[in-house]
């Protein structure tokens, strides 16, 4: 093939990944203000808004967040999927974060075949190999459960799988090479991997050690110590959000509550493999996704793997294969140790078929040489034919979903009952108490648009929630929740008024908003405490009959935004100051007092307890 054909074939892949994109943002909507209310793309808006936020105002990626849970850390370990978000709109500047956040989007995406093609480059397959390798690396994306994981908003798992594929086969061409060039890029890549999601660690840092290994005996020691250099470089990039990480994780837990992207078949393999049926198919899809993809990779993954050994690329075999055989007991096996499945270890089937592309891709050109040896043309023709025919059968049912149906676009605008809810929260709320609000996922059919529109409200109202954040995150405060009929973890149904109204003076809660019917009927047991305040079309609305209060002891004036809590006109009580904002070892405040925290009832984190305070004191995020 020469280079015209190969400029040619990159852009019309990059026209059809364009055209891809528009099946989940239409091509007007690219640089509209409008932002995308789907599954978690608003959990990432809202993540990407903070960090904004914090990095402009104090250079830091994180901070203390009053607006959920009665004050928790934010983006330290739960939006760690978010920090390139956050890092390119803060970049862009001069673009709204609605738009700056779609432009991520599409880039990840666009840039697929251009990391395809370079990865085929790099691991040294043919015009032939790499042609296929474009070809099925990109189409792959389009049929397979990767069109679900980024409807549902990790597109960033998606980008750092290609991403990591690319910076694998720069790993690969450094030892073959020694190009300096190449050992760069594979730094600054390899930073920026691991800014867009960290997953990128058991990505692609499986292969390199593997690598590694295999040529260790005969690398000289100074490529070693560079090699090594590079990968401590890459690691050094990521400190913005890595040291608040490594700080902050005596406030994570493995949450059992995280169950997707797990099985609980130890032969969850034999299934998909031998029986063809594959577990994401049980999951609620628009189409089913064939299994044939997952066994012709296998099957001509390993051939190919062969071949290469064959050939004399036995280290770059080993490499792969060792690497593959690792995703495989990963993503198959993971779900049985506590630690590995709260990594959700079934996403890592997708990285384990890119790996498998590679040789696959070497396998299927050794076949069709095979059959089309001293052939005349026309069989040539007909064998392409016959595999453009086999491609378009399996792309059909997606393209049809995807381009006819559209049914994987992202919603934009927003329902009119949640309009109407924003409003009612403006206008029939204070900022003098929180709101419990009941949240939704897709166990329950994400009841506000299809998506976590709770976790924006605070940046669209400016009030307080309790239960507008994941009650399945890995952290400490998790429990602190109301989740499809579970309130603080705990069915509804089997409280009384005696369990929950004692939380609603702990964490100061005056209005309460809920949509299932368990959350319905608690509440209208007891009128007298819940008045009934009206309804928005599914949503029930409640006052609760308390005086609001920030002071769980002691009295006074609070005010909260990020990073800061303000508390004037203080009236201690037995000399003491509690507040029902969660404490955090790096707060401080001014004039200098010791924070010292105070446990209630059964709140895993602990609240701010002042000694002797003066009459106004600013409490403060001091980072150290």
């Amino acid at each position: 093939m020469n280079k015209k054909f190969i400029f040619f074939l990159l852009i019309a892949f990059l026209l059809l990944q364009a055209f891809f994109i528009s099946c989940y943002i239409p091509f007007n909507e690219w640089f509209s203000p409008s932002i995308i209310y789907t599954d978690d793309f608003p959990l990432h808006y809202g993540d990407m808004l903070d960090k904004k936020f914090f990095m402009n105002t104090y250079c830091s990626t994180w901070g203390y967040n009053p607006y959920q849970r009665a004050g928790t850390v934010a983006n330290v370990i739960v939006g760690i999927d978010n920090n390139a978000w956050a890092l390119w709109a803060f970049s862009l500047p001069f673009f709204s974060g609605a738009v700056a956040f779609k432009l991520y989007f599409i880039f990840l995406i666009f840039v697929i075949p251009l990391l395809l093609y370079g990865t085929a480059r790099n691991f040294e397959l043919g015009d032939g190999e790499s042609f296929v390798c474009v070809v099925l690396g990109t189409l792959f994306v389009h049929t397979t459960i990767c069109v679900d994981f980024i409807y549902w908003g990790t597109v960033s798992y998606i980008s750092s799988v290609y991403l990591s594929l690319y910076i694998a086969s720069l790993t690969y061409r450094f030892l073959k090479t020694r190009e300096w060039p190449v050992l760069v890029l594979q730094t600054l890549l390899l930073g920026a991997a691991l800014w867009i999601h960290i997953f990128t660690v058991l990505n692609c840092l499986p292969f390199i050690m593997v690598l590694y290994c295999a040529v260790v005996r005969r690398l000289p020691w100074r490529r070693l110590v560079l090699s090594m250099a590079s990968l401590l470089t890459a690691a050094a990039l990521t400190c913005p959000w890595l040291i608040p990480f490594i700080r902050m994780l005596d406030s994570s837990h493995i949450n059992p509550v995280m169950t997707f992207y797990t099985t609980t078949d130890f032969f969850e393999w034999v299934n998909t493999y031998f029986f063809g049926k594959l577990l994401f198919n049980t999951y609620v899809v628009p189409f089913q996704k064939s299994v044939l993809i997952d066994r012709g990779l296998m099957l001509f993954g390993i051939w190919g793997l062969l071949l290469w050994k064959k050939e004399g690329a036995g280290v770059k075999a080993a490499a792969c294969g060792y690497t593959i055989a690792f995703l495989f007991l990963l993503a198959y096996y993971g779900s049985f140790v506590n630690f590995t499945r709260s990594l959700t270890p079934l996403r890592f089937i997708i990285i384990m078929n890119l790996f498998l592309i590679l040789p696959a891709s070497s396998a299927l050109c050794c076949l069709y040489k095979r059959l089309t040896n001293h052939r005349p043309v026309r069989v040539r023709l007909a064998l392409v034919a016959c595999f453009m025919l086999m491609l378009a059968l399996l792309a059909a049912r997606p393209y049809y979903h995807l381009f006819v149906k559209k049914e994987f676009q992202l919603r934009t605008q927003l329902p009119q009952e949640l309009e109407q809810l924003i409003t009612y929260i403006k206008n029939s709320t204070t900022d003098e108490a929180r709101i419990l609000i009941e949240n939704s996922d897709w166990e329950s059919g994400h009841q506000y648009g299809g998506g976590h529109f709770p976790y924006i409200l605070p940046h669209l109202t400016g009030r307080q929630f309790i239960g507008n954040d994941f009650a399945y995150n890995p952290t400490k405060d998790s429990m602190i929740s109301f989740f499809c009929g579970q309130l603080f973890q705990r069915p509804i149904e089997t409280l009384r008024l005696e369990d929950v109204s004692p939380l609603c003076d702990l964490y100061n809660m005056s209005w309460v908003i809920c949509w299932s019917q368990q959350a319905k009927t608690f509440f209208n047991r007891y009128p007298e405490y819940f008045l009934p305040d009206g309804t928005i079309e599914r949503f029930f609305l409640y006052r609760i009959k308390r005086q609001p209060s920030f002071f769980i002891k002691g009295s006074g004036i609070a005010r909260a935004e990020m990073n800061k809590i303000e508390l004037k006109d203080l009236a201690p009580h037995q000399g003491e100051i509690i507040i029902s904002y969660h404490w955090m070892k790096f707060l401080k405040t001014d004039p200098p007092l010791e924070v010292e925290r105070v446990f209630y009832m059964d709140d895993p984190v602990g609240f701010i307890k002042l000694k002797n305070p003066p009459r106004n004191v600013l409490i403060y995020n001091n980072y150290k």
